[in-house]
């Protein structure tokens, strides 16, 4: 599953270059990379802890319980994923900060 999140880093960088040159299309994409920021918290906590969902919620859950420092964070990206009017700025400052780290840690976990 981790194998999947291994490029990250062009995902977030994807996301906020078409977020910034495709303003009509950023909440689709903020959503988008919220999903996708969530199901890769779970990919770098499922070789420790042995669950796995394709549902979100579940997703943030066993990121919580082993990433408790990021977890306000991951649940920002949960609710960027669900929310119906997901804030753009908000959506920036999470790939700069969650985004990208989240990115280092899958990168990591692949070699």
């Amino acid at each position: 599953i981790i194998a999947g999140y291994a490029n990250m880093a062009m995902d977030i960088d994807h996301a906020r270059s078409a977020i910034l040159q495709k303003p009509d299309n950023a909440k689709h994409v903020c959503k988008w990379i919220g999903r996708r920021i969530v199901r890769a918290g779970l990919a770098i906590c499922i070789d420790r802890d042995q669950r796995y969902s394709p549902d979100l919620w579940p997703c943030y859950c066993v990121f919580r319980d082993w990433y408790p420092d990021r977890a306000q964070d991951m649940l920002t990206a949960l609710e960027m994923a669900v929310g119906d009017n997901p804030d753009v700025q908000i959506g920036l400052q999470l790939l700069d900060g969650l985004g990208r780290w989240i990115s280092q840690e899958a990168h990591q976990k692949c070699r």
